[in-house]
């Protein structure tokens, strides 16, 4: 009965880790939404450079959700960050066009300045979390083993 119990809190353990997961990095980053106007390409250039108000979440085009375009034919997507500057790379874009892009991207959230300390408790509670699923499974197996 012991090991039932331990399994299902195994179990457990592993149905809240992703919602745990999402809910650490949802604290760690907000949205935030910036326009550009009058972005041309050229009639050989399918990409433009953008400058960002605000560095990207992990300076990774990961944290970038979404880009839009006025232009029905442009397929926008972030190719490229640089930190220098915030210039975020965009491709995919129809040449020889004028265009409005919209860019919706994570930035790191102001819990992390506002509470010093606070990433590495975060990163902690997720090893937390994983150590306790393997260490819930090694007993389990430890306790099975034994009572044999």
């Amino acid at each position: 009965m012991k090991n039932v119990i331990i399994i299902f809190g195994a179990a457990l353990i592993c149905i809240v880790l992703p919602f745990l997961l999402m809910s650490l990095h949802s604290a760690q980053m907000d949205s935030f939404s910036q326009s550009f106007t009058n972005i041309t390409t050229s009639p050989s250039d399918t990409s433009a450079n953008l400058s960002l108000g605000l560095e990207i979440y992990n300076d990774n085009i990961v944290n970038v959700s979404s880009i839009s375009s006025n232009i029905t034919g442009d397929y926008p997507t972030a190719a490229y960050f640089a930190k220098s500057g915030y210039v975020l790379e965009v491709s995919g874009l129809l040449s020889n066009s004028v265009r409005t892009l919209t860019v919706n991207y994570g930035v790191p959230s102001d819990i992390l300045s506002d509470i010093p300390g606070i990433s590495p408790v975060m990163v902690f509670v997720i090893y937390l979390f994983i150590f306790g699923v393997i260490g819930l499974i090694v007993g389990a197996l430890i306790n099975s083993i034994q009572h044999r």
